[in-house]
């Protein structure tokens, strides 16, 4: 009973290795630091909040092609969220050309503006850079990011893994003790 709670951490970490091996490099789910606050503006007047925004990058498997990213950022102080999907070529740089930057453009007039640098900092570290701004009945909302941090999020299987066998642990821990 006693290789239980190893099996299943083992299992997590070739599951994450596994993984990480076929997906192409940054793809998935990429969530700021806790820490990371931006800009939320309302017609020019600005107050800095904690971010409430994903960045969800779809990266070609080949060295270079058409990379999908969604980034959504939510402007809570209103309850309402913008919502960009953008479709561009992308070369995927070695490591060692860290940093490298992604520049995104956009120009929808009277609707939606954004300008934003995606930074990639390393293999595990991207950074925000630039603002999107949208007219909306509630009048001009603009979001500013200004180097905000964003790290990849684990995947599901993967931490329910680890979950389980920090959970036999605890258990096998707890039946150690009373006895």
């Amino acid at each position: 009973m006693r290789s239980v709670p190893a099996i299943f951490i083992a299992a997590a970490m070739l599951s994450i290795s596994a993984s990480s091996a076929n997906a192409a490099p940054f793809s998935g789910r990429w969530v700021p630091i806790a820490s990371a606050t931006a800009e939320y503006c309302l017609d020019g007047e600005c107050a800095a909040f904690p971010v409430d925004a994903s960045i969800d990058l779809n990266m070609p498997e080949g060295p270079d092609g058409l990379a999908l990213m969604r980034t959504t950022a939510g402007f809570d102080p209103f309850g309402l969220e913008f919502d960009l999907v953008q479709g561009s070529i992308f070369a995927v740089a070695d490591s060692a050309d860290y940093p490298f930057d992604h520049s995104i453009l956009g120009d929808l007039p009277g609707i939606l503006t954004y300008e934003l640098t995606v930074r990639f900092n390393s293999d595990a570290s991207l950074s925000l850079i630039g603002f999107e701004r949208a007219t909306h009945p509630l009048g001009q909302l603009e979001v500013r990011f200004d180097d905000v941090e964003f790290v990849p999020t684990p995947e599901p299987s993967s931490a329910v893994l680890i979950g389980m066998g920090v959970a036999a642990l605890a258990t096998r821990r707890h039946r150690t003790s009373r006895s």
